[in-house]
């Protein structure tokens, strides 16, 4: 019964001894900083798949425009909407509205389309 006794208190003695602690208290250290780590690429890995979702949505409302697109194309009425874009044409018997900047004051007078009201004048009368 000693012998086993004297077997118990030898493991218990390992087992506080301040080395095996100091062990104990690194091992502790170190798995805490590893599951930190891999909290941190959770996140990151969590923050990529929801970017990459939105972008998913995005991709797939720019296929739908370009498949409408494409099945305008074809026609005649794609054919007609891309010479309107392009060409800026109308059809007959509708009109065309431009829109301009705002005229321009200088320090000598009101400016039109590019010139003084003076200067406009001044051509008028001379022919200059």
């Amino acid at each position: 019964m000693t012998h086993q006794f004297h077997t118990k208190r030898r493991a218990l003695g390992i087992l506080y001894s301040p080395i095996t602690l100091l062990l104990l208290l690194a091992l502790i250290i170190f798995l805490s900083r590893a599951a930190w780590g891999a909290f941190g690429e959770f996140r990151e890995a969590a923050r990529a798949r929801t970017l990459g979702e939105e972008r998913v949505v995005e991709l797939e409302a720019q296929e739908a425009r370009l498949q409408e697109s494409a099945a305008l194309f074809g026609s005649a009425r794609g054919a007609e909407q891309e010479i309107r874009e392009k060409l800026r044409m109308a059809k007959p018997g509708e009109e065309v509205i431009m829109m301009v900047d705002d005229p321009v004051s200088e320090e000598d007078g009101v400016v039109l389309n590019g010139t003084p009201w003076w200067k406009k004048v001044k051509h008028w009368i001379l022919g200059e």
